[in-house]
């Protein structure tokens, strides 16, 4: 199964987990951001490779990964606050709450408590997060149990494979499917928050720089800073599903979490985590119509997450050890480009509902063609103020923007300009108006809701990032006015 949705899937593989925008921006003059040159009202900053986090392992210490790479088991309360928020900051915070995420807008490496949202760039994709049972043992890892939902980008339902419903993925399930790796040494990871991340033997993953290799009953990753993952619960199913489940995740002392699995009836569900002093966390199932997929977490101290699901399978409840309840609604319309299953339209916790408006051409097709605008979601949170976050595949109201790149002697001047033939600064933009920017839109988009109907002036208010071909390499940024 997983080899056949390969090339169906290719193109969320990277980036598996794309940058995302924040909620509020400061009010600065307009600016283009650089590493090497600041000037007095223009600053530019060349694309990076790809977008890299401080996350912190079991041991307390920090590593520099990717945020999608990002290894939820080792994230744990016990680090610095904001020390796993990708560059640019998370979106939204608990139900769209103010102040970002958990820890100050910190989505990966926070506390826990309930769900928090955000918008990715450059897809535009809804993604939700939420740590409902986490603590830390005197030494090795940290066990977090932790919750991730992607618009787009999530991969298929397995029913013979343990999960929180589709679109759904949680940080301790992890595995490896590598059909070709007798003939070319390529595979791929599957871990929480992500989709497919590719491997190929003897060479560093591009965006954390771990390896992969082949080990008696099935393979290893070594990360850079010592951290091991060993995968050898090998599963088969009537599906054709051929993967190899996480056995052990040790940190660079060698303390190690393990993980034991239950496997019977053509169906494997992670049963145990048992940390490095072989306390242990149960994984309960007692959803007779969908036998794989997680009711109960049940950590060494009773504490317990509730996780409830409706008669389709989707997960609609989160409820955390301390009792705070999270819960989400789903449209059962197939969008275009809506995934794998129903796109989240509501999400409600203790501060309120926070909705969801999908828009764009992806989603409706037609006439939205003309406008180039291909993606689209609009947020209105509990207060009422509203979001908005676009890709625009072609602005031919840049045509006229051609700034003057710094000069980057003795080195050779990369940065993209608009050349007539190639237009490369018009294409490939997306846009984000926070609730301050978008009082400021205009009145026909404010009083129909339909990217139709946005103008030039509303593109003129809002912030604008600049991709490389859509590779989530950011190229340049321009701040929101005001």
């Amino acid at each position: 199964m997983y080899a056949a949705a390969i090339m169906k899937l290719f193109k969320h593989v990277l980036p598996a987990k794309p940058m995302k925008t924040r909620n509020l921006f400061p009010l600065i003059p307009v600016k283009f951001v650089l590493a090497a040159a600041v000037l007095a009202s223009l600053t530019w900053r060349p694309a990076p490779a790809s977008a890299f986090d401080l996350c912190c392992n079991g041991s307390g210490g920090c590593t520099v990964m990717s945020a999608v790479n990002c290894p939820s088991a080792f994230i744990t309360p016990q680090c610095p606050s904001n020390t796993c928020c990708p560059p640019f900051g998370p979106t939204g915070g608990p139900g769209g709450g103010p102040g970002g995420g958990p820890s100050g807008g910190c989505g990966c490496a926070g506390p826990g408590g309930m769900v928090d949202w955000s918008v990715s760039e450059p897809y535009i994709i809804l993604q939700l997060h939420d740590k409902p049972l986490w603590y830390n043992p005197p030494i090795g890892p940290g066990v977090a149990f932790e919750l991730f939902y992607r618009q787009i980008g999530s991969l298929p339902e397995d029913t013979n494979i343990f999960s929180a419903g589709s679109g759904w993925s949680c940080s301790l399930r992890s595995f490896i499917a590598a059909p070709n790796w007798s003939s070319d040494g390529s595979a791929l990871l599957h871990r929480g928050g992500a989709g497919w991340i590719p491997y190929n033997s003897g060479q560093p993953q591009v965006r954390d720089g771990s390896q992969i290799a082949a080990v008696t009953g099935g393979y290893q990753i070594n990360y850079p800073d010592g951290r091991v993952d060993t995968f050898t619960e090998a599963f088969d199913d009537d599906n054709g599903t051929n993967a190899y489940f996480i056995t052990s995740s040790a940190d660079p002392q060698g303390n190690s979490l393990t993980f034991n699995y239950l496997t019977e009836d053509g169906l494997i569900r992670l049963n145990t985590v048992t940390d490095a002093i072989g306390q242990t966390t149960q994984f309960v199932y007692e959803n007779p119509n969908f036998p794989n997929l997680i009711t109960r977490v049940v950590d060494p101290f009773s504490r317990t997450s509730y996780l409830t699901y409706n008669t389709n399978g989707f997960l609609t409840n989160i409820a955390d050890v301390a009792g705070l309840n999270s819960s989400v609604i789903y449209d059962y319309v197939s969008f275009t480009n809506s995934g794998p299953g129903p796109v989240v339209t509501n999400l409600t916790t203790p501060y309120g509902t926070t909705s969801f408006r999908y828009d764009g051409y992806n989603y409706y097709g037609g006439e939205y063609e003309l406008t180039y605008v291909s993606d689209a979601i609009e947020v209105t949170l509990p207060t009422g103020a509203k979001d908005l976050t676009l890709l625009l595949f072609a602005a031919n109201f840049l045509d006229s923007w051609n700034p003057t790149p710094p000069d980057t002697g003795p080195f050779a001047n990369t940065f993209e300009t608009n050349n007539p033939m190639a237009d490369t600064l018009v294409v490939n933009n997306s846009y984000h108006w926070g609730p301050l920017q978008y009082e400021a839109l205009s009145s026909g988009y404010l009083s129909t809701d339909s990217v139709l109907n946005l103008t030039n002036n509303d593109f003129a208010v809002g912030r604008l990032r600049h991709w490389l071909d859509l590779s989530a390499a950011l190229s340049l940024e321009q701040a929101p006015y005001p």
